[in-house]
Formats: C-alpha cells, structure tokens, sequence
C-alpha cells in the first residue's frame, strides 16, 4: 500500500512520456472467463474504452479480453499498464483480443498519454 502511496507522488522528468491505449482494464475473474468461454485466466478485461482514442480506432470494445499485447501475455492488470506505458509513442503494436468468443488480432498505433488534469 505504501509503494501505491508513493507512486501516486511521483512525477515523470520534464520532456518523459507514456504510452497510451485508451482503455480501463480490470483483471480478468473466473465468472467472467467462464461466461467468455476461457479455461483459464489468461488476458485482462476490457472495462471501458475511451471514445476516439487508440483502442477505439483499433476496434477495441468493452467486454473484449486483452490476450496479449505486442507479443507479450499478462494476466496481471498492473503489469499490462507497465506494458503499454513503457511502449514508445507512435509504435504501432499487434493486439490479441478475445471477443465475442472468438481470437482476433488488431494493429494499434500508440499515442502520448494525456496529463492528468488536477
């Protein structure tokens, strides 16, 4: 809890930017892998996409299941947001999505995160 407290304080050095895919994920329950059809609990949960961000444009939308991003697998919801924040802006990644049951993949071209408004 500490470390959370402490990095909610720091602030990135002037000029440093994060990648930004424009989703809320949540971990990925059992309730959820079942209804989705999953054995096991592999991806993260799309909760929300924002509109006209890089998900969105990508065809992401609420309820898919984020299998893997740019070729690495995260069940950890912490770990995906490591993964795309420390992806160079303007890298455009290949996404594995389950959705509606079915795999599929789509390219993403990662933009700036925007700055917390106070």
């Amino acid at each position: 809890m500490r470390s959370r407290r402490l990095c909610r304080n720091c602030t990135l050095p002037a000029g440093v930017t994060r990648g930004w895919l424009g989703v809320q994920i949540r971990p990925l329950d059992r309730a959820k892998a079942a209804a989705l059809g999953l054995e096991t609990l592999q991806g993260v949960y799309v909760h929300e996409v924002m509109p006209a961000q890089p998900a969105h444009q990508a065809g992401i939308v609420t309820g898919d299941v984020i299998v893997s991003f740019d070729g690495k697998t995260s069940r950890l919801q912490l770990t995906s947001r490591v993964l795309v924040a420390s992806t160079p802006i303007g890298k455009k990644v290949r996404v594995e999505l389950l959705h509606a049951r079915a795999r599929r993949t789509v390219e993403v071209t990662l933009v700036a995160m925007p700055e917390r408004q106070e």
